[in-house]
This record gives C-alpha cells, structure tokens and sequence, in this order.
C-alpha cells in the first residue's frame, strides 16, 4: 500500500513567480528482508523477515528570489521503521531514517554583466541510523551527527557565434 497527496501553488511575491510544491506519503512495507550498512557494504539478513512502514512529508519553494533567477529551499521529513517478526522488539528504525533534511539552493547574477553567475549549495541532513556491526537488535540503536555541506561555484556564459552570423540585436 503507497498513498501519496500532493499540492502545487503558484503565487507572485515581491513581484516574481513563486511555486510551492508539498507532497506527504505513507507506504506499508510487507515482507521486508531487514538490513545493516557497515560501511559501503550492506549486508542482509535473510532469515528474518519484518514489516514496516515509511512516512513523511517532502516541500519545495521554487522562484525567483533575485529578480529573473532561479533559486529553491526544500524541506523533508521522514520516518521508517521496521518490525521483525518474532522477535518481541517491535518496531525500530530502519537504517534509511533519516528524519530531517534541508537543502537550498540560490544564484545571483553580476547586475552589470548577468554573463557572471555565483550559485550556493546547502545541504544538511540528520544522522542516519547505526550500531555495533552484525548485531541483528542493536543494528540502529545510534545516529551518526548530522550531515552538512556547502558548496559554491562561479560561471562565466561564454557565447560563440558561428562563421558569417550575424547579430540582429534581438
């Protein structure tokens, strides 16, 4: 079972084109093989099955902060837990739970020269789920630190114009 409800509204502010997108989900997980992450490797338990469940809620600003350039800021929640069968532990998280994420991303323009652009990239995202390696019960019992990173770039529009064109100034 996957529900999903959305909603999509555009709106003008401060004079530009804004778009926010919202979108909330549930999906009922059957006959799961549970999991761990060690490292890059995963390794899976497949004599043991779980059902579980996956929810949260996923929402986007989109438009034009800086007059004529696009920039966004996102927002997710998210929760996903597991239960094993007959274990007597009910449910736990998954290793995928990742409960709060932020990212943005915003460009500008050099006003004298739009030809020149600086773009920034924020992401963070709360710690996923870990614990001691191949311990099926404790395979989540800890959160690593939050996740950050920014990143910030610089472009130049370089236009070539073929032999024999000519500019029509349009």
């Amino acid at each position: 079972l996957h529900a999903i409800a959305g909603m999509d509204y555009r709106f003008y502010g401060w004079g530009r084109p804004f778009r926010l997108f919202v979108e909330a989900y549930y999906k009922d997980l059957a006959n799961l093989i549970p999991y761990e992450v060690q490292n890059v490797r995963i390794r899976y338990y497949p004599d043991e099955v779980a059902n579980g469940f996956a929810y949260g809620v996923d929402a986007r600003l989109n438009g034009e902060f800086i007059k004529g350039v696009d920039s966004w800021l996102s927002l997710g929640l998210l929760n996903t837990q597991e239960d094993i069968l007959g274990d007597e532990e009910g449910y736990v998280s998954r290793p995928t739970d990742q409960r709060f994420t932020f990212s943005m991303f915003f460009q500008d323009e050099l006003p004298i020269n739009p030809t020149y652009k600086v773009q920034m990239t924020y992401v963070y995202g709360s710690g996923l789920r870990f614990g001691p390696p191949s311990t099926l019960e404790d395979r989540t019992v800890n959160t690593f630190p939050p996740y950050h990173r920014f990143d910030i770039g610089f472009s130049k529009l370089i236009t070539i114009l073929p032999k024999g064109y000519e500019k029509t100034g349009v």
